[in-house]
């Protein structure tokens, strides 16, 4: 489906349900993908290093980042690519849909 903002700005907490069920679905998450963000702002934060931890040493899975600036997660991260998330995205795109 189309993808949606769904970015919480500095200073506003998440309510409690969104965070409970961020961390089930990072219990259930193969791979994280950290587009455009520092990765510095708690709880989430914590997230894509507990997936990263997670899977450690396994092909396919753990942590991607895609950010113009290094982030505290670069360490973790099975792939990290400097460059722009739009121009990172339309490229992914085209080699999915056989246009790249």
């Amino acid at each position: 489906g189309p993808l949606r903002h769904s970015g919480v700005g500095f200073g506003d907490d998440l309510p409690q349900d969104i965070l409970r069920e961020a961390w089930r679905q990072c219990e259930r998450a193969d791979l994280c993908l950290v587009l455009g963000s520092s990765v510095t702002v708690t709880p989430a934060s914590e997230m894509p290093a507990w997936v990263a931890s997670r899977w450690r040493g396994t092909a396919g899975r753990g942590l991607v980042i895609v950010n113009l600036q290094p982030t505290p997660c670069d360490g973790k991260a099975e792939l990290r690519i400097n460059g722009l998330v739009d121009d990172v995205l339309e490229r992914v795109e085209a080699l999915l849909t056989g246009r790249g």
